[in-house]
């Protein structure tokens, strides 16, 4: 029924491709998946309105070429932090703030209930900083924000991370190595965590091929 299916979305496949790939913001993700008992890899790009899913044996960037967006790709690549999505250089980097969020939720669970943390004060600092630009984009849909505010949730956000740095620098395990890593790459890449607050894409209002009014 699958492939039956499949078979009918004549142009479609590549229609989606080639409008994705023209979009200015794309979400990428990849997971991994059981296919008749083996581990495949699941490639995603999607927008607010188009989505493509791609299944490949491998998981780096020979499977994200042959999903066929990220190679045309050269808007805004949204993105956690996997290395090989760096491999393309045409694209602007904007790292997930819902993946960065679940690494820092992982590094608060292990700290004590009374004792403050620097990955929840780097974490209360990203959702206030993403809610200034959702509050700013509902108001005026530009991104006319205060900018005393947004220095102030800057701030705490680099201070937090460079505490971190600094409480994990010993890196005596691995997990306490991992989270050093953490707070490195919140310094190493603020612009890229930091990317709403100065860009953000439009929708697309291409019409597919064939498509039915009704």
């Amino acid at each position: 029924m699958t492939t039956r299916a499949a078979g009918g979305l004549d142009g479609f496949l590549e229609w989606v491709r080639t409008s994705l790939a023209a979009a200015e913001v794309v979400n990428f993700d990849e997971t991994g998946l059981r296919v008749e008992g083996k581990l495949r890899w699941v490639h995603s790009a999607s927008t607010g309105k188009y989505s493509l899913i791609f299944v490949h044996d491998r998981r780096g960037t020979k499977s994200m070429d042959a999903a066929g967006v990220p190679p045309e790709f050269t808007g805004i690549a949204v993105h956690d932090a996997w290395a090989p999505y760096d491999t393309y250089q045409a694209v602007t980097h904007a790292l997930c703030g819902a993946h960065v969020l679940r690494e820092l939720q992982a590094v608060t669970d292990l700290a004590d209930a009374d004792q403050w943390c620097w990955a929840t004060q780097a974490g209360d600092a990203l959702r206030e900083l993403n809610q200034l630009v959702n509050d700013a984009l509902a108001a005026s849909n530009t991104l006319d924000i205060d900018p005393a505010a947004v220095a102030d949730a800057v701030d705490r956000y680099r201070s937090a991370a460079l505490l971190g740095v600094q409480a994990t620098r010993p890196r005596v395990s691995k997990l306490m190595g991992k989270h050093n890593a953490l707070a490195r790459r919140l310094l190493d890449r603020q612009g890229d965590y930091l990317r709403s607050l100065s860009t953000r894409g439009s929708r697309s209002t291409t019409t597919p091929p064939n498509a039915r009014s009704g």
